[in-house]
């Protein structure tokens, strides 16, 4: 199980600095002029478009994103054998990732297509929402450890724990009374 943490960590953290990689080498083809920047920036009609598009995606994508996860974790991976669970919960990661990735980098291009402020703010607010999804060993055996306990049935974990329930006999009844009227 460690193994399996420790390779889904690994993915993780690849796809985090893979998010934050290639916006700021958007950034440095523009910025050195291998990419023309300004293309569209005379143009009020399709900058109107590039900028709606880019706030609308930017408002719908990191709700969902950020919320989907958390839904997706209590509903539907806390129900899941823990293998698949682990795998479940990777799947889901990546996919919060993506889609917080996909209105960054849209966003940092309409910036420099156009060259309107506005733009920039959505890609770095997304970028921003990325930091809700850093890739830790403690926040995935948390997860794992909530999973764990939430898959385990109550009397499997009492017993675990050293105690055995039984149903009440009459000779209990004195015992029972003495700590309910103490």
């Amino acid at each position: 199980m460690k193994e399996q943490i420790k390779r889904i960590l690994i993915i993780q953290k690849s796809a985090f600095i893979g998010v934050w990689t290639a916006p700021l080498l958007l950034v440095v083809l523009y910025e050195t002029g291998l990419y023309q920047e300004g293309l569209l920036a005379g143009n009020a009609q399709m900058e109107y478009i590039l900028q709606s598009v880019s706030i609308l995606l930017t408002i719908g994508l990191i709700p969902f994103a950020l919320r989907m996860f958390n839904l997706n974790l209590v509903k539907r991976i806390k129900e899941l054998p823990l293998q698949q669970a682990l795998k479940s919960y990777q799947t889901w990661s990546l996919l919060r990732l993506a889609l917080l990735f996909v209105p960054a980098i849209m966003a940092l291009s309409f910036y420099y297509l156009t060259m309107n402020t506005t733009n920039l703010f959505c890609a770095c607010m997304a970028l921003i929402a990325t930091l809700f999804c850093v890739p830790s060993e403690n926040r995935i055996r948390t997860n794992w450890t909530s999973l764990k306990t939430s898959t385990i049935d109550s009397m499997e974990l009492l017993q675990r724990n050293g105690y055995r329930l039984r149903a009440p006999e009459p000779e209990d009844l004195g015992c029972m009374m003495r700590f309910e009227n103490t």
